[in-house]
């Protein structure tokens, strides 16, 4: 990471941002292997019902809404980078494979839930991903605190034995790797026009 440097955003209108309801979808088992949709309650635990999952209103940017800033690559640091390959565009290849495997996972959670909207939209995200990867310019990738634990880690896969091993001795994540569900069972689901929609954080990184 020391071969780029990536400066702050300019100045943007405080009209780009706007204030969004979320809810925590999670899942419960069915039988038979499936699963089913649940809404988190606090400090009840899980509702069946939409309206009486916990409502969470966060302020975010609109869809669509562009920062620019300053972006430097450091010639001199690359030079003496020990990998030779790992050049700008390799990163950038390595973060859309990334996004990649994160939205195959989030996918199979809509499908799993039942979520037909936010399938919906991770189908038009999968889009742009091809998308930014045609043009070699950029990368799309997940950011912040809607984006959830997936975005947050360099190992995807939950399924493994060893890794949930780990995770069940943890405290915060133990009763949810104890349940032996999908991990994570959760997600911030943001509404639009009262329908779970679509999941926060992802942007595309465009270099000019």
């Amino acid at each position: 990471m020391r071969q780029i440097s990536a400066g702050d955003s300019k100045t943007v209108p405080e009209s780009v941002f706007k204030i969004y309801l979320l809810r925590v979808s999670t899942l419960e088992t069915r039988g038979g292997g499936k699963f089913e949709l649940a809404w988190k309650q606090v400090p009840r635990g899980s509702v069946k019902r939409l309206e009486d999952a916990t409502p969470i209103f966060a302020e975010m940017a609109a869809p669509g809404t562009v920062f620019e800033g300053d972006w430097r690559e450091n010639a001199f640091r690359a030079k003496s980078q020990r990998r030779k390959d790992l050049n700008v565009q390799a990163m950038l290849g390595l973060v859309n494979s990334y996004t990649e495997q994160l939205l195959a996972l989030q996918h199979q959670y809509a499908e799993w839930s039942g979520l037909s909207v936010l399938k919906l939209n991770l189908d038009g995200l999968n889009a742009r991903l091809t998308e930014v990867r045609e043009s070699g310019k950029g990368c799309v990738l997940p950011l912040g605190w809607g984006a959830g634990f997936l975005s947050k880690i360099s190992f995807l896969d939950t399924k493994d034995e060893t890794y949930r091993t780990i995770l069940g001795q943890v405290g915060f994540y133990a009763k949810a790797i104890q349940s032996g569900l999908p991990f994570p069972k959760t997600r911030k689901i943001v509404f639009l026009a009262n329908q779970p929609a679509t999941l926060a954080g992802f942007v595309q990184l465009e270099i000019q």
